[in-house]
């Protein structure tokens, strides 16, 4: 219908995208540990941490949004990530613990993936068009991990760093916290009924 023409639409499939695409540099994480200086071994912890922080912010966003909104509950989430990219692409060079807890934080950007935009979309156009408009939405996120795992590799493999594709993963967090915003902000422009 109309409503995938509307900017509402297409911030909630933007936010999808970017934070999926977030998430997939994480399968990075081992190299850019070596280039802190870490190790592999902390590179692996690295993963590991980032995968605990998965499951925990969809607990969090689902409990967040029900007591202080949805708005209010994703923005902490990428907020949250945008913070924690901007600690692991500063880290200075073999510091375990910032490394490590920088990871943790930027799991909390899984949600977004999937838990968060599915709020987001049901904030947006409602209970009664949620199921017609997601089932477009959900195809962003997995065309966010698909799309950037290897553009994370390919700029490493043209400028030798990874702060590089940390800085876009940035990016794409600030550029997510933004559609989800605009999205939010505009759905009084769509009909939900």
């Amino acid at each position: 219908g109309k409503e995938m023409a509307s900017i509402p639409f297409i911030g909630c499939c933007f936010a999808g995208f970017c934070a999926a695409g977030i998430y997939s540099a994480s399968a990075h994480y081992p190299g850019y540990a070596l280039e802190l200086g870490l190790g592999s071994a902390s590179g692996a912890l690295m993963i590991t941490c980032c995968m605990v922080g998965n499951p925990l912010s969809k607990i969090l966003v689902g409990i967040l949004s029900d007591t202080i909104g949805t708005v209010k509950a994703c923005s902490l989430m990428y907020l949250t990530t945008v913070g924690a990219l901007t600690a692991l692409m500063l880290a200075p060079a073999d510091n375990r613990i910032v490394a490590l807890g920088a990871a943790f934080f930027t799991g909390f950007i899984c949600c977004m993936g999937n838990v968060g935009v599915s709020l987001v979309t049901r904030y947006v156009f409602g209970v009664e068009r949620f199921q017609s408009v997601f089932a477009y939405v959900a195809i962003f996120p997995c065309l966010g991990t698909a799309v950037m795992t290897p553009i994370y590799g390919y700029m490493y493999d043209f400028t030798r760093s990874y702060r590089a594709a940390m800085g876009v993963a940035l990016g794409l967090a600030i550029l997510g916290f933004v559609f989800m915003i605009l999205a939010c902000r505009t759905r009084k422009k769509v009909d939900r009924r």
